[in-house]
């Protein structure tokens, strides 16, 4: 339910959902609360509440302490992120660093990964390299969310480097695939959490 909520930006009702599952996690379950840390911290960020966000985040990897590396490696984008919304690229760099840390010797780089290597790139205005980034990413590798994300990265390194026609074709591609996430929520899952509501 959190995660229909959240991706259709119901963020009130999904910080709602959140809270109601917080009284379900033992406290001695460190995974589970570490999952519910990083999506209340998500959530926070959302709201752009970044230092409560940060720290769920920071909350989340010491409950976690690299136990999971799939988890910790979204913890650290998400500090990541938080730390460029916050103007600190320096910091996000190092986040980043951490993430890609986490990364199996040999795999193949998620596109969340060069996503964010081309959010700080651009945010230290290494423009050719925020473009080249984002280059590897095949759009068979996306989904939908990282799909818009990707999209949307696009726009803003190209409209940054004065290509506005290649800038909007991107943010066309974005929307896109925003409209089509909207059209494919889990109905079933809006019904219940409308029902509980009233």
């Amino acid at each position: 339910l959190y995660t229909s909520l959240f991706e259709v930006g119901d963020l009130a009702g999904a910080r709602q959902a959140l809270e109601m599952a917080d009284g379900l996690i033992p406290e001695r379950d460190r995974v589970e609360r570490a999952h519910f840390l990083n999506n209340r911290g998500t959530v926070l960020a959302a709201e752009h509440r970044l230092g409560l966000a940060r720290h769920d985040f920071e909350q989340a990897l010491r409950l976690d302490a690299g136990k999971n590396a799939e988890l910790s490696r979204g913890i650290f984008m998400d500090l990541t992120e938080v730390s460029l919304e916050s103007d600190d690229a320096e910091r996000a760099a190092l986040y980043l660093k951490q993430a890609w840390d986490h990364l199996e010797a040999g795999k193949k780089p998620p596109p969340s990964l060069l996503y964010y290597r081309s959010w700080v790139d651009q945010a230290r205005g290494n423009l050719a390299a925020a473009a080249e980034d984002l280059a590897p990413i095949q759009p068979a590798d996306l989904d939908s969310e990282w799909g818009w994300k990707v999209a949307y990265q696009q726009g803003r390194v190209a409209e940054a480097r004065g290509d506005l026609r290649a800038a909007e074709a991107a943010y066309e591609r974005s929307i896109t695939v925003l409209e089509e996430m909207r059209r494919g929520l889990a109905i079933d899952e809006l019904k219940a959490w409308l029902l509980e509501e009233e």
